[in-house]
This record gives structure tokens, C-alpha cells and sequence, in this order.
């Protein structure tokens, strides 16, 4: 699946490696929030938690905000 150029599939391999690197380094919980906007990544995040992923996809940001 590729989304805008980006490769979604090792997007989203890499955050679960990170994600696994700061719980096994931590022991603390991240939750990750990923789009083209920064508000849209900050309510991404927010939503994802605890430890969770959420993508939007570019060109979704408008209605996910408005969802």
C-alpha cells in the first residue's frame, strides 16, 4: 500500500520497531499519531493511546478532523 509517495507497509514497520525499542529501553507505553498536518498527527496520537498507531492518509485529514 503506498500512500502519497510513502511507502505505508515500512512506515508502519519502523514505528512498531520504535515503539518496541522505547518500551524495552523505557518500559513506557508510545502511541503514535501519523499525517501530512500536525494537528491532525497530534489527535491521531491522542486517539491511538495506550500504545496504539493510527496513519491518515493524506488528503483524509479534513474529514478525520471533522469525524
Amino acid at each position: 500500500m503506498e500512500g502519497d509517495g510513502v511507502d505505508v507497509d515500512v512506515t508502519m514497520r519502523w514505528v512498531e520497531k520504535l515503539r518496541d525499542h522505547i518500551h524495552s529501553s523505557t518500559e513506557l507505553n508510545a502511541s503514535v499519531g501519523i499525517a501530512s498536518t500536525r494537528l491532525a498527527s497530534r489527535v491521531a496520537s491522542r486517539l491511538a493511546k495506550p500504545r496504539g498507531l493510527l496513519l491518515i492518509l493524506p488528503g483524509y485529514e479534513r474529514r478525520f478532523l471533522a469525524s
